[in-house]
């Protein structure tokens, strides 16, 4: 999803956080780990500067509440939580 949000959508990756973009130079996105990877006990790790782990175990209890589901042209599904 980060790499599609990037390369498609104009999003830029933000230098002190790896789970954050920035859209259009202004608005932070936080990227956070819902569903199988959320519950991980060791958390979850990704490439990038600055924060690159994450330990979110209670994102579960939030996917499964019935979260609104985006598409990505076809090529993949994810989940997403508004304010």
């Amino acid at each position: 999803m980060k790499k599609y949000l990037i390369e498609v959508e104009s999003f830029s990756p933000y230098k002190g956080n790896a789970f954050v973009l920035v859209w259009k130079g202004s608005l932070q996105v936080d990227l956070l780990p819902f569903g199988e990877i959320s519950g991980k006990s060791d958390g979850v790790s990704i490439d990038g500067k600055g924060l690159t782990a994450i330990n979110a175990p209670r994102f579960q209890e939030v996917y499964d509440a019935g979260l609104p589901e985006a598409d990505t042209e076809g090529k993949q599904q994810f989940k997403l939580c508004t304010l």
